[in-house]
């Protein structure tokens, strides 16, 4: 089998079910099994994959994990030589999931290939970045982030200036979907279980390079992320730390990253610096 897809449910079943659709819509020449992972939500999911889509494979984890480990849960029982990694909330465009397999396999020295995430209106989402630093966050969560450097910062950050159409090596892609092969998941370990949500997505991205390979971000596959960022978008969104749990989470992961790499300057073959 040539590809594992492992979709992620945390009260997500209705997405789920319309994503599966669009898996088998789409996919023509690659050969596939779907896995769903219940973050111990007990849905209905299990239920409505029981009379819909008998044939994906269910793992019920009995609670929720997190992000990172739950993923995992599913990688573990993956039979295909490649894994992707799919959030609930991706609808896959025709021949993406073909072409993205097709392109990893005749590149083996990718590590991550990232297809180019889209809104519902058709515009290029803002999915590649560079790897954030603590500046990134003071900015992007402050009224610093309005100062002129605050300002070219995060274009450059973002990589808003960047030819989105372009094949491209990157620091670090969202993690809404990440192929990888399935071995060389298995040698890093998966996703850090440290990162129940966010950051999980730049952590593994940056251990892809540092083990040699590369992250590459392939728009000729593209899929429709109904994104909605609920914490770092506005310069007062520090304020959000009081009243927002999801924001709270994302500081607290983004922490334990400074804390991993704290004094480690090794970003494998791409090096932050040069850019």
């Amino acid at each position: 089998m040539k590809l594992s897809i492992v979709i992620l449910n945390y009260y997500s079943r209705y997405l789920i079910e319309f994503a599966i659709k669009r898996l088998k819509e789409t996919i023509r020449t690659t050969t596939y099994e779907i896995i769903v992972v219940d973050n111990g939500t007990y849905d209905g999911t299990k239920e409505m994959l029981n009379e819909l889509y008998p044939e994906v494979i269910f793992v019920q984890t009995g609670k929720n994990l997190g992000y990172s480990a739950g993923n995992n849960a599913g990688v573990a029982v993956a039979q295909g030589d490649y894994v992707m990694i799919m959030n609930p909330d991706i609808f896959v465009q025709p021949h993406a999931v073909d072409d993205l397999v097709s392109y990893i396999s005749q590149h083996n020295d990718i590590g991550l290939l990232a297809p180019q995430l889209i809104n519902g209106d058709g515009s290029v989402q803002m999915s590649i970045r560079t790897f954030q630093t603590l500046m990134t966050v003071i900015y992007r969560r402050t009224p610093l982030g309005l100062t002129t450097f605050g300002k070219q910062h995060l274009k450059k950050f973002l990589m808003e200036e960047v030819d989105h159409s372009s094949i491209m090596d990157v620091d670090w892609a969202l993690g809404a979907c990440h192929l990888f092969p399935k071995k060389f998941f298995d040698e890093l370990d998966g996703y850090d279980p440290r990162f129940q949500l966010y950051v999980e997505d730049m952590d593994m991205c940056r251990r892809v390079w540092i083990a040699g390979k590369r992250v590459v971000y392939y728009p000729h596959a593209q899929m429709i992320h109904l994104h909605a960022q609920a914490s770092a978008s506005s310069p007062w969104a520090f304020m959000k730390i009081f009243t927002n749990k999801l924001t709270r989470w994302h500081i607290v992961s983004f922490l334990k990253y400074m804390k991993k790499f704290w004094n480690n300057n090794n970003y494998g073959a791409r090096s932050i610096t040069a850019k």
